[in-house]
């Protein structure tokens, strides 16, 4: 394997934000799947432990955690991508001001 240096002198701005909206899309739908097994959970506990008032607020409470879940990875995704752009503009402007970014690098 041989060692080599890369210098970083452009982030594509695009790309970027492309990239943290797919991570936070993919963040959000864990958090969702997390989300959705903690109603459920709570939902089942309340059923075999609590009388019908306690069931019908736990469910009630469950279907808002799951839609809101859902709301949230629309948000995540929206939100990462306006941020890779904003932290590419950024690290475009450190890179053009500090002459670039260097790094080693090993080919396989």
């Amino acid at each position: 394997m041989s060692k080599s240096q890369v210098k970083i002198k452009h982030l594509g701005m695009l790309s970027t934000g492309k990239f943290l909206a797919v991570f936070n899309f993919i963040f959000g739908l864990v958090m969702f799947v997390i989300g959705l097994a903690m109603a459920i959970v709570m939902t089942l506990f309340s059923l075999l432990f609590g009388d019908f008032g306690i069931l019908a607020a736990t469910m009630m409470s469950s279907i808002m955690s799951v839609v809101m879940s859902f709301v949230a990875i629309i948000v995540y995704t929206v939100v990462g991508f306006i941020l890779g752009v904003i932290v590419a503009f950024v690290v475009n402007m450190v890179v053009k001001l500090s002459g670039g970014l260097t790094f080693d690098a090993e080919i396989a």
